[in-house]
Parts: structure tokens; sequence; C-alpha cells
């Protein structure tokens, strides 16, 4: 962008004096706005980044696909925020080094105001539609929020439109019309998040914490910290802020140092849909841990257990008096997975006693019971037998009646 094409009325020389005027006599307040934006978002872009990996790598294949589009929609738009950012301090501190008339160049703030928008709008959509799945799907929810969202979309277009060229002071004394735009979206973005946020902790507060004493107090914390994942606390306070700096603080240039806010909304989206593997379990209401005959505290369940070591344990606390009388035995199979053990009883059944076969063979190796035969395979070979039995008997017994 070439500041001598867009400078129009005003000469480069007369807007450097003024600019060099402005920003010498104090360049940390001048310029520090500028490197602390840019820190926080280069910051922002690399957890942004680590969440994106992790969600590609577990995720990625079970995920829907609106929400691949979604997080790839995020995350290109961050990418190219990103990028524009950086060319943007490239072209005020080593391109345009000492040519304090950059800093007037408003073309690359409408720029990244545009950006930013597309990016937290649909995020901002993502959560409405939580909002709207936790309130039961109510229609009243989506004709408020649907409006809201599509003026907040068209006036971000106005802002990349009527934005001014040069900015050498005050946006509300010198740009009145493009003020009140940016006000109003500004608005309108931290109306929608309030509604947002305020839905989903209310649906989530809703939810009974069981528990005693420390274990209580361990899932209030997260659940705490899963509800502002999921509400979209962040990005809101984020937007806030951004609000209130921009109506309360006189030099506008401090609004800079939060250019990160599209990319916290873009980290939430990414936290809540990394959090199902990590957080979810521990707001589901599990039993409290319970002791045993012997007296100790014993765990429901252990997700970093593994099958085999449950198997071996559990053959090694089996005995033979299970095994006594053929019409006591009972058979369980425990299925867990990373999270969930499930436990199934099967009605007693037939046993035949044979030398290759017995109770003790069956079960004395965990490892290699997965290889034998189930009690269903067992029962219909046991009765595959007797009904052979049975019909040599009968042929025996008709060729003794012929002889006869």
């Amino acid at each position: 962008m070439d500041l001598q094409e867009l400078i129009g009325t005003y000469t480069q020389d007369q807007l450097e004096k003024q600019a060099q005027a402005q920003f010498q006599p104090n360049p940390g307040l001048a310029f520090g706005p500028y490197l602390i934006g840019y820190g926080a978002d280069g910051f922002a872009y690399g957890l942004l980044a680590l969440q994106f990996l992790q969600w590609y790598t577990m995720s990625y294949q079970t995920e829907r696909t609106s929400i691949k589009l979604l997080v790839w929609w995020t995350f290109l738009g961050c990418t190219a925020y990103t990028a524009l950012t950086a060319r943007w301090m490239l072209n005020l501190f080593a391109y345009g080094f000492d040519v304090y008339v950059n800093f007037y160049n408003f073309e690359w703030i409408s720029t990244l105001l545009f950006t930013g928008g597309l990016v937290l709008i649909p995020v901002t959509g993502f959560f409405a539609h939580r909002a709207y799945t936790l309130l039961g799907n109510p229609r009243w929810f989506g004709w408020m929020i649907c409006p809201i969202l599509l003026i907040s979309f068209g006036n971000c277009l106005a802002l990349r439109i009527k934005a001014p060229v040069i900015v050498s002071g005050p946006l509300l004394k010198d740009q009145p019309a493009f003020t009140a735009i940016l006000v109003s979206w500004l608005s309108i973005v931290v109306i929608t998040d309030l509604i947002v946020t305020g839905t989903i902790c209310w649906a989530l507060l809703k939810r009974r914490v069981t528990g005693k004493g420390f274990a209580k107090t361990d899932r209030v914390i997260k659940k705490f910290i899963v509800i502002s994942i999921q509400a979209q606390l962040f990005p809101t306070l984020f937007s806030l802020g951004v609000m209130i700096g921009f109506l309360t603080v006189r030099r506008w240039n401090f609004t800079v140092m939060l250019m990160s806010t599209p990319k916290v909304y873009a980290i939430a989206l990414l936290g809540i849909l990394n959090a199902r593997h990590y957080l979810h379990n521990d707001l589901i209401a599990q039993k409290d841990t319970q002791p045993d005959q012997t007296g100790l505290p014993q765990q429901s369940s252990s997700h970093k257990t593994t099958l085999t070591d449950r198997l071996r344990a559990q053959a090694s606390r089996r005995t033979l008096d299970r095994f006594q009388t053929p019409n006591s035995i009972q058979a369980e199979i425990h299925v867990q997975t990373e999270t969930i053990q499930e436990t199934y009883r099967l009605q007693p059944f037939l046993f035949k006693k044979s030398i290759n076969r017995t109770p003790s063979a069956i079960f004395a190796d965990p490892e290699a019971s997965s290889f034998e035969m189930t009690p269903e395979e067992e029962l219909g070979e046991i009765v595959l037998g007797e009904s052979k039995e049975q019909e040599v008997q009968t042929k025996v017994l008709d060729q003794r009646s012929r002889n006869q």
C-alpha cells in the first residue's frame, strides 16, 4: 500500500511533521502498544497451532464435516491475519523505519478488522448453536440470534468499505460516521457474546456436582474450567475489553494491544473440541470412592489400566471353588474402554468335563483364555455330542430289535 497514493489533499511532508510532533515526545507510549500487540498475537498463533495439531491428530478422522470446515476456515483465517500483522509491523519498523507518517495509514487496521470479523463471527455462530442445543432447540432463540449474526457481518463489511485512508487524530472527531459503524459493530459483538455466554453458563450450572470433600471441590473446579471453555468466556472478556478501551482511551493505538482477539475466539473453539477427550468425563456423575471389605478405598475404574492387566488381576483373584459344581458356574465378561467399564453376567450353562478342557485349564492363563472356546461354543459342542450319543444308542437298539 503506497501511502503517497492514499494521502489525497494532504502533502506527505505536512503529515510527517504532524506525526513526528505526536510520536517523538514519548516513543514508548507511541510504539509500545504495537510491539506488545504483535507479540501477543504471535504467542496466540503459536498456541492456536498447537491446538490445531492436537485436534487434527485426535479428532479429524471422526469429526463431522461441518466442524472440519469451521476449524479449517478459522485456522486459515488466523494464519492470514498473522501474515497481515507481520507485514504491517515490517512496514512500520523495517521498510518504513523513521517514517512516522506510516502510523497514520488506516488501511492496515481496517483490513485486520475485516479479517478478524470473518474469523470471530463463525466461531460465535458455533457457540450460539451450542446454546441453542442446550436450551432444547427453542425457535425464539434461533430467530433472535441469527439476525444479530447477520447484522454483525453487515457491519463488519461496512467497516472495510467505509474505512478512512488516513487517520491523524481521534476517530470520533475526524471520522464520526466510521466511528458510529465501528462502535455499533463492537456493541453487537459484545451483546451477542454476552447472550451466548450467559445462556451456556445457565444451562451448564443447572447440572448438579456430586461428591464429598476434596473430590467435590476438585469436580467443581474442573466444571468451572469446562464452563469457561464451553461458554466462550475469555473471548467475551476480550471483546468487552476492546470496546471499553476504544471508548475510554483517547489514544486509539492503545487498542492495538488487543489485536489478538480473533485468535482468542479460535483458541476457544479448538479448546472446546479438544477438551472432549480430557475434561468431559470429569463432569459425569461417577460413584464416590467406596471402601471394600478390607476397609481400603477402591476406585471404580481407571483409564490407565489395560485390559491385559485387568485380566491378570482377575485371574489371580479367582479360585477353583467357583467350579465345584457344574450348575453354579457363572461366566463374567469384562469389557473396558478408555474410561468406561461394563460387566456382563451370563446364565449358568451345562459343562461337560473332559481331559483336554477343564475349568482350571480354561481360566488359568488370561492371555490364552482369549483363544479358547466361548461358553456358547462349548455349550453347542456339548449338546451336539449328546445328540450323537443318543443317535448311536437308537441305532444299536434298532439293530438288536431286527436281529431278534
